[in-house]
């Protein structure tokens, strides 16, 4: 029997990252359908989804911290129980049918069989009851042990003074669930709110942090709980020996602007054994010093046709000086991806299928540039640079442009 074998994606952006652990918990959207097919579920469902599909180191702390953010996670509660009915019933686990074997299914007693012993059979039934009772005792010492636990914990949540200081962000409980019949698919705590000012007696004035608005009523602090907030990661910008860095200023960051060379360009189409015919047209000869910060707005973008292969058209224009060999660039970095990383996407082989950053990774490993995207990384527009997994520093670069995040279009860049 031949095992099946599973290849492993490995993901390094962060934000595809996150993206991945907000999918596998609740769910790939805000819609109904999707919450229900994430069905926030806990942090070892969620581990287990992900590292049958993917790796990246900390998966772990990143499903528990995200977990940990949950609005709806934070407001489920859980119990389990010591024995089973059927045990608490008969003294014994249920056997069921799978369990009896074929020769012993005919199981009646026959009292005129001479190798039938009553005495045996009454024994039997005195061990039956004997752990029968057994069985009563411990469950009489879980329940008291449970009823104490649950008294301390209601204690513990109800009476103990909680102390919050003005823009904490908090749960509270909702009493009007607590006191009627029924809702119970109604959430037990509603919120986040802010605390907007302590009062005596343990007392809070609190206001709707989406809203803000001041609720009317003040609120003891035995109601409420610890809102943690999901604060969504921005990429950093960390320099690394590929680029070098001009000046800082106001976080702002100075690069090098290396536009590919004739000499590079056609380099890369005689490595490809051919299948890339470089264009003779006017273009940098050699290399350019100017310099562009990663806040500087495209100074040219060439507009080129939205029909799903954007990305490999714009990589065909900055190698080739023409975006219609973009079938032969698609099929090169299908084929560079299913060497290297032994992953067959078999669907990114065909035509009009949108391109992602796993693309973008493996074409600047690939051809061994820089692959610098001009689009929104957090709250701004910035440019964001893929490297080359190599030792060597290279400084030829493509530059894309993807202002609006469904269409890439090659690029220059603000030079100074």
């Amino acid at each position: 029997m031949i095992a099946e074998v599973r290849f492993l994606r490995v993901i390094k952006d962060r934000q595809y990252q996150l993206d991945i652990v907000l999918a596998s918990h609740r769910g790939a959207g805000d819609s109904d359908e999707a919450v229900a097919l994430g069905g926030h579920v806990g942090r070892d469902k969620v581990i287990d989804r992900i590292m049958q599909r993917y790796w990246w180191r900390n998966v772990t702390s990143d499903v528990v911290e995200t977990i940990k953010t949950c609005l709806r996670c934070q407001s489920t509660v859980q119990a389990s129980t010591k024995f089973s009915p059927f045990k608490m019933l008969y003294g014994r686990e249920l056997v069921l049918p799978i369990d009896v074997s074929q020769e012993f299914a005919d199981c009646t007693f026959d009292h005129d069989d001479p190798e039938f012993e009553e005495s045996d059979f009454h024994a039997t039934l005195s061990k039956l009851e004997i752990l029968q009772d057994v069985v009563f005792k411990k469950a009489d010492a879980n329940i008291e042990q449970a009823q104490a636990k649950q008294q301390a914990d209601f204690a513990k949540r109800r009476y103990k003074q909680k102390n919050f200081i003005v823009g904490d962000k908090v749960l509270r409980y909702n009493l009007r669930r607590a006191d009627r019949k029924g809702g119970k698919q109604t959430d037990p705590w509603d919120g986040p709110y802010e605390v907007a000012q302590v009062c005596e007696k343990g007392l809070y004035c609190l206001i709707n942090a989406s809203t803000k608005v001041t609720l009317k009523t003040k609120v003891n602090g035995c109601n409420l709980k610890p809102f943690f907030e999901y604060i969504p990661e921005a990429p950093s910008v960390t320099p690394s020996p590929d680029v070098q860095i001009v000046g800082v200023k106001q976080e702002e960051i100075s690069y090098k602007f290396s536009p590919l060379t004739v000499a590079i360009q056609r380099a890369i189409c005689n490595n490809s054994g051919g299948r890339l015919v470089f264009k003779e047209k006017s273009g940098p000869s050699g290399k350019i010093n100017k310099t562009f910060k990663n806040t500087s707005e495209p100074h040219t973008v060439k507009e080129i046709e939205g029909d799903g292969n954007c990305l490999f058209r714009a990589l065909s224009f900055a190698i080739t000086r023409e975006e219609d060999q973009h079938a032969v660039v698609r099929s090169l970095i299908c084929d560079f991806i299913a060497c290297t990383e032994n992953i067959q996407a078999e669907s990114m082989r065909n035509d009009k299928v949108w391109g992602t950053t796993t693309e973008i990774l493996a074409a600047a490993n690939m051809f061994n540039v820089n692959v610098c995207v001009w689009a929104k990384y957090g709250p701004k527009l910035t440019w964001h640079i893929h490297r080359p997994n190599g030792e060597e520093v290279v400084e030829e670069s493509v530059y894309l442009e993807n202002k609006a995040g469904t269409h890439f279009n090659p690029s220059g860049t603000g030079q100074e």
